[in-house]
């Protein structure tokens, strides 16, 4: 069934009056899938609205219908976002004639700022509301990075406070709603529980593999994971590991890795909250993972690589970045190690961070602190319910019966 099957579907003359107003959505990456799904739920359940747009196989799974699958999309580097672009374009205006032609009650967009903040102008030229959901670079407190995106919508539901400041300032209609990890990340097993889950021994130390969520990284990311692991394995044989790359990954590329390194690991994909609960250290690449784990309260070390050209464009462009993972981004400080570059990201210095890591030392300790005051300023959780409830006043709609329990939008 194509979308305009769906129009003509809704406009049956016995169902016009009944018939449920439809949103776009729109998320590019892992992390917007995952929020976009989540979302996407408490606006159908909560609120009875129909869903389209773009998003990954958790928003399908959701009940959005999905004009374009944004899975595939991820990038490393200038060199492979520049391949991308052709395909961007033609989507990209495939949909601002949808936005014209089919006129959604509301575009709702999370993150993806190169793609949605064009998208969202599109939209605002219409007369569309816009929901900005997780703005683009909304962890980051330098005001010059907020003024793009604050006049483009025509609501921001923003996940940190400092962020729905600097967006108002610049004269955008920004909530903080806080970040809805907190609430995914609440939905877990304790330890022993997630260690039974894995088929792992409670007893014995466990470290986790967290290679990331992007075919590229299974390149260049992995290898600086494996290779730290097998000497970490030589140091401490009673270590358990278990490597948990996204469930988007084919398991052949992953598994070609680990016979190159001659590693028997269990290899486990779609449980990665579980590995983080069940961990006592996190090898992680730098990303979403990196503040999951935080909401976990789980020690890391963030590792990183990328093709030779995003290499040469981090070198240009370190000078004016002092942190790269979301944790220390939003600290202002070292909270955890960063190893960016196979240079930097060797197995003995791996080995020797995540050795810190396994038993009660100061190194861990100091972590556990910064880590639980990074989890704190995520906010309390009801990020979802928070988001989904201003989509309703944007379009007008009450919700079909008030959440036991709800939250409102917070003041930041």
């Amino acid at each position: 069934m194509t979308l305009q099957d769906r129009k003509s579907e809704s406009r049956n003359p016995e169902s016009e009056i009944s018939s449920p107003p439809r949103l776009m959505i729109v998320a590019g990456e892992a992390s917007g899938d995952a929020a976009g799904a989540a979302l996407a739920r408490e606006l159908q359940e909560t609120h009875g609205f129909q869903l389209y747009g773009i998003g990954g196989p958790r928003m399908r799974a959701a009940g959005v219908w999905l004009l374009f699958d944004s899975s595939t999309w991820s990038c490393l580097g200038l060199s492979e976002s520049l391949r991308m672009v052709p395909r961007m374009l033609t989507v990209f205006d495939r949909l601002k004639e949808l936005l014209r032609d089919d006129r959604p009650a509301a575009l709702i967009t999370i993150d993806f700022g190169a793609f949605n903040v064009p998208l969202a102008r599109a939209a605002t030229t219409l007369d569309i509301p816009v929901l900005y959901f997780m703005p683009p670079r909304s962890w980051d407190r330098d005001p010059r990075r907020h003024h793009s995106v604050a006049q483009v919508a025509t609501k921001l539901a923003t996940p940190f406070p400092w962020s729905a400041e600097l967006l108002r300032r610049d004269g955008g209609d920004a909530v903080f709603v806080g970040h809805p990890l907190v609430d995914f990340c609440a939905q877990r097993r304790g330890r022993d529980a997630a260690r039974v889950a894995l088929g792992l021994e409670v007893a014995r130390p466990v470290v986790g593999l967290l290679p990331g969520s992007r075919l590229q990284e299974m390149r260049y990311v992995l290898p600086l994971c494996l290779a730290g692991a097998r000497q970490l394995k030589a140091r401490r044989p009673d270590v358990q590991l278990v490597l948990g790359p996204a469930p988007n990954l084919p398991r052949a590329v992953v598994e070609h890795q680990l016979r190159r390194f001659g590693l028997d690991v269990p290899l486990v994909q779609d449980m990665a909250y579980d590995i983080m609960s069940a961990a006592d250290a996190l090898i992680v690449a730098s990303g979403t993972a990196t503040l999951e784990a935080t909401c976990f309260e789980t020690p890391m070390v963030v590792v990183y690589d990328g093709p030779a050209t995003g290499r040469l464009e981090f070198k240009l462009t370190r000078r004016n970045v002092r942190q790269v993972s979301l944790p220390n981004i939003i600290a202002g400080r070292t909270v955890v190690p960063e190893l960016l570059g196979k240079a930097v990201a060797t197995p003995e210095r791996l080995t020797a961070h995540v050795l810190e890591l396994l038993t009660d030392t100061p190194a861990r300790r100091q972590m556990l602190s910064g880590l639980r005051q990074v989890k704190a300023a995520l906010g309390p959780g009801g990020a979802i319910r928070c988001t989904a409830q201003l989509v309703s006043e944007l379009v007008g709609r009450s919700p079909r019966a008030a959440p036991a329990g709800g939250s409102t939008p917070r003041k930041s």
